[in-house]
């Protein structure tokens, strides 16, 4: 099983949380049910967006991490803390988002329309 997450946002992980950071989630709220166990040595793939197009256009950059480990740690918003994952960088790749939609690595990060799939984080394939 992989785990995608899309940081369409195009938080910069590391520079807010430390070396090896790749996602967090909010520890309140809907994000706080998502993922509520990973394992390490796990395979999660990060989409972002290059010049944060939010996924309507441009170029899409897929980094696959293996996971390590976690912990909770305070954000770059006052107040909010977040389950932030941390891991080693196994690879990347580039490509445009009508590209990337039809390419069998990234489907499950979109619906039939070729638009980035809602929640932000995907187990596939979907368990059961």
């Amino acid at each position: 099983m992989l785990v995608y997450m899309n940081n369409l946002h195009g938080r910069d992980h590391e520079h807010i949380y430390g070396s090896g950071a790749f996602f967090d989630l909010d520890l309140t709220g809907r994000q706080a049910a998502m993922l509520p166990t990973i394992g390490a040595g796990q395979t999660c793939i990060v989409a972002s967006c290059e010049n944060k197009t939010e996924g309507k256009s441009g170029m899409v950059v897929f980094k696959t991490y293996i996971f390590e480990r976690e912990a909770e740690l305070k954000s770059e918003v006052d107040g909010v803390s977040c389950r932030v994952l941390f891991g080693t960088l196994d690879g990347t790749v580039k490509m445009s988002k009508d590209i990337a939609c039809e390419d069998r690595r990234f489907e499950p990060f979109f619906n039939k329309d070729g638009n980035f799939r809602r929640p932000s984080v995907r187990c596939w394939p979907p368990a059961g």
